[in-house]
């Protein structure tokens, strides 16, 4: 096992600032089974940690493999566990979304016949401790009349881990309003409650929209309605069992774009960024993006716009932020941290007479905003990270954020890993800070240069021990990071 050290500006215990040593050992290199397939890091303990991988956008709808590899604290893979999403006749399902709980995995899928009329979402769940999975489970299911006309599916858990709501909008169907049905779940997968419900927005094929579940359980729904036209306008929707309540976010010069939801003791907040404008335009692929203005802050207890701020760094305005997502929110006592990334796509053909498609992922700047939690800004700073990765290169895009005691570390990829800091000291927010110098030379002579996979970055809790993976060509290398 090859070991790399780097050395670099980082932790602030009171105004001092003072150097950080970040230790990385790194697993023998292996190779993916597809060049397509992507690879997460999951259960991670100070014992060792477990990656889960699946190909994606696979056109042989006749099965979908999921590979689950378990590494001991040495980094030495020693278990592997396949198994296969659900079908519903010969389709295998799609995967929806993986959710982490205590030494648990959890994997929600869905699938649809056009013969049988159903869509059926399921879960299956991988154990830590046996390193098997349970039987397919459907939690849920409803009728559809054909593959175009089966609706949109959204999961979320809440940032406790104790609540999953799943939410389908039903098929379009033209001169009626909207339904959706919703599901919440506990962490058993046992249903607490479902609900169907109409709103008061004409039916539509497609929904922009953002769900959360708090940690108490309640369900919001933003809503981006007739975007793309003088009619557009931004709700929230509030559900629960027995009620469901709309109230319009947007006014004038205001329109919600992405937003992300935290818990704040018994409030409830939405965070996440605006455009200021007649029309909130929406191209979903494109370089250029979506028109964005500023961040905002809505305290859904109060009913009220708390918050909302201009993106401005050093007193001048700040430009090529379109579409930007939040991509991390966090609660230091009574700040709220928010990062966002600008994060566009765009395709076109090969050079050549070829029919095939490159796919261009467009990631960068990201912005890291700190407010309290009466909305007044404290400080806003940006990292000029811009990138653009195609096809499957774009597991080496974004950023990956994780609270520090004393504030965030923002790991990304510049020709090799970088790691920036966003914290406060007693009275006043630090610039960002960047590597004091790469690796030595001595050191990437004797260890591949390291490309991060930023999603794929997780720390243990308590203690000072992040494992992520790392790539250079098509070798691949499970790392541990301490200090």
């Amino acid at each position: 096992m090859k070991k790399i050290t780097s050395t670099i500006i980082a932790l602030v215990v009171t105004s001092v600032l003072s150097a950080q040593v970040f230790d990385i050992e790194s697993s023998i290199a292996y190779k993916k089974p597809h060049k397509n397939s992507t690879s997460e890091v999951v259960l991670a303990s100070p014992y060792g940690c477990f990656t889960y991988s699946y190909l994606k956008n696979v056109f042989l709808d006749n099965q979908k493999e999921i590979t689950i590899t378990k590494y001991d604290q040495t980094l030495s893979a020693f278990e592997t566990k396949r198994f296969t999403l659900p079908k519903l006749d010969l389709r295998a399902a799609d995967l929806d979304k993986v959710i982490e709980l205590d030494n648990k995995l959890v994997f929600i899928s869905n699938s649809m016949s056009k013969k049988k009329g159903i869509r059926n979402i399921y879960a299956q769940v991988f154990d830590g401790e046996t390193s098997t999975v349970s039987d397919t489970k459907i939690i849920a299911s409803y009728t559809i009349e054909s593959y175009s006309k089966s609706g949109q599916i959204e999961v979320n858990v809440s940032e406790n881990k104790q609540q999953i709501v799943v939410l389908a909008n039903m098929p379009f169907v033209k001169k009626t309003k909207q339904k959706i049905k919703v599901w919440t779940f506990d962490t058993n997968l046992e249903k607490i409650w479902e609900a169907s419900y109409d709103l008061s927005l004409d039916s539509e094929r497609a929904h922009n929209q953002d769900l959360h579940i708090s940690n108490d359980g309640a369900v919001y729904l933003v809503k981006r309605y007739k975007y793309n036209s003088k009619k557009a306008v931004s709700l929230l929707i509030t559900i629960s069992k027995d009620t469901i309540a709309e109230t319009v976010l947007s006014q004038a010069n205001f329109f919600v774009r992405n937003t992300a939801f935290t818990n704040l003791g018994l409030e409830h907040l939405i965070t996440g960024f605006y455009y200021t404008g007649k029309v909130p335009n929406v191209d979903n692929n494109s370089d250029k993006g979506n028109e964005t203005s500023g961040v905002f802050m809505y305290n859904i207890s109060s009913e009220k716009l708390i918050g909302k701020h201009d993106f401005r760094v050093d007193n001048k305005p700040v430009k090529g932020l379109n579409s930007v997502a939040p991509i991390f929110t966090h609660v230091f006592g009574e700040d709220i941290y928010i990062v966002g990334e600008k994060q566009t796509s765009s395709s076109k053909f090969k050079p050549g007479n070829s029919a095939e498609v490159d796919y261009l992922y467009n990631h960068g700047p990201t912005i890291a905003i700190n407010m309290d939690i009466n909305g007044t800004l404290k400080d806003m700073q940006l990292l000029n990270n811009k990138n653009t990765y195609k096809n499957e290169l774009s597991e080496r895009a974004s950023v990956s954020v994780l609270p520090f005691d004393n504030g965030l570390r923002l790991f990304y990829n510049n020709s090799t890993l970088r790691i920036a800091s966003f914290y406060k000291r007693e009275e006043e927010m630090t610039t960002w800070k960047t590597p004091e110098k790469e690796f030595d030379d001595d050191e990437i002579r004797a260890t591949p240069v390291m490309t991060l996979l930023p999603k794929s970055l997780r720390r243990v809790n308590n203690y000072n021990l992040i494992y992520f993976v790392s790539t250079n060509a098509d070798l691949f290398w499970i790392n541990k990071m301490t200090w």
